[in-house]
């Protein structure tokens, strides 16, 4: 009877072991040393005014991804519990133009590289720092302003195997007021909890700055940041050598901001 229940045991801590095992097989943390990089014979060709970045409302488009450039890449930016991310945070940098009663941030947008078409759970997070940097939170501002319900659509080319969506906050559940000419980080965190969800937020190639936006607001090239416990990393630059996206790409990502003058 004991060399039965040894032998119960030893199976239930051998299907045990395994379980953490493959629950501590994180996806890759950017997509660098992705060998699914097709070559497509043309650039994608954004319309004059993309539906995520209204004519009237666009403060800040940084432009779309480019994946004729071999630099190409992505980071991951979904939060999905059922893998094993429980934070993963792509922080964006960007300064506002010169107005001088500042601007009203009602919406934000990125483009995803990503294996589904659903959207997630809602509300979507959203956060807005100032004073980012190497190691570094820095102050998050508009506390009270934590997210808005998301809507995805496909946008842009597909690649890496994954497709290419873009994910929509419209109207965030309180708008965030900025002042001009000053330097802003901010995250957009679409919100998964099942076994196979990932989600990279695509690079924008150093994309033309500020594609259909307001005067004045401009992408900061190299000074974006990636803070994940789940990944290891804590506010780490996304750019050069050693950064989170592998030394590949990502000066920059693509992603907007909607809003108004003050």
């Amino acid at each position: 009877m004991r060399k039965v229940m040894l032998v119960i045991f030893a199976a239930v801590l051998v299907a045990a072991l395994a379980t953490i095992a493959a629950a501590s097989q994180l996806p890759e943390m950017n997509l660098s040393h992705n060998t699914a990089r097709p070559v497509h014979a043309a650039k994608f060709k954004p319309p004059a005014a993309p539906f995520f970045c209204p004519k009237k409302t666009c403060l800040f488009y940084s432009g779309d991804d480019d994946t004729t450039n071999s630099n190409n890449n992505g980071l991951f930016d979904f939060e999905n519990a059922g893998i094993g991310i429980t934070d993963a945070q792509v922080f964006n940098n960007y300064t506002t133009g010169s107005n001088k009663k500042g601007y009203t941030v009602q919406g934000t947008s990125g483009n995803y590289f990503t294996n589904t078409t659903s959207i997630g759970t809602n509300p979507t997070p959203v956060q807005f720092r100032t004073g980012v940097s190497a190691g570094n939170a820095g102050t998050q501002v508009c506390t009270s302003t934590t997210g808005g319900t998301a809507v995805n659509k496909a946008y842009g080319n597909n690649n890496f195997g994954l497709t290419s969506v873009n994910y929509w906050v419209k109207k965030l559940n309180k708008p965030c007021i900025v002042k001009p000419k000053k330097n802003y980080w901010y995250w957009l965190g679409p919100q998964y909890n099942d076994s196979s969800t990932i989600g990279y937020l695509e690079d924008d190639d150093g994309a033309k700055a500020n594609h259909g936006g307001f005067p004045g607001f401009k992408e900061v090239q190299n000074n974006s940041f990636f803070n994940s416990s789940s990944f290891g990393v804590t506010f780490e630059n996304t750019s050069g050598s050693s950064g989170a996206c592998g030394g590949i790409g990502c000066a920059g990502f693509s992603e907007s901001i909607n809003g108004k003058k003050n």
